[in-house]
């Protein structure tokens, strides 16, 4: 697959927030690189603690402005921090995979965070007693 050659994979806004690109992207190990802050925040769960070392953000009016170069931009990248941010990839891919034989997969990050918002607001009084 191209995603599967490739270092960086664009994920540009689409009509969601959420695209299933994205999901590919780093199932593949490609480095995504957003264009949107709605895209950068969707599945909390599954990429909050990694994520700034896993994507590539790019401001988008600047951008849509012509202020800024994606070639120069991603050329810019350290080939030291590629590498990190590969490395990253690599280590919690799985977690946006879904999988009936994975303990770990995207379905196991979803309910464990279903979980702990579900205990966060019932210790805050949102909600009744679990």
């Amino acid at each position: 697959s191209t995603k599967g050659r490739s270092i960086f994979c664009l994920e540009p806004a689409g009509d969601s927030p959420y695209r299933k690109s994205l999901s590919d992207s780093i199932t593949y190990g490609c480095i995504p690189v957003l264009f949107s802050d709605l895209t950068d925040e969707v599945a909390p769960w599954h990429w909050r603690k990694w994520r700034d070392q896993g994507r590539v953000l790019v401001p988008r009016k600047a951008f849509a402005e012509g202020k800024v170069d994606l070639k120069t931009l991603l050329g810019s990248i350290p080939p030291r921090l590629v590498r990190l941010m590969q490395e990253t990839i690599s280590q919690y891919a799985r977690e946006f995979q879904y999988s009936l034989e994975d303990d770990h997969d995207g379905i196991r990050v979803t309910l464990d965070g279903l979980d702990s918002t579900a205990r966060s607001m019932e210790r805050q009084g949102l909600c009744a007693k679990l």
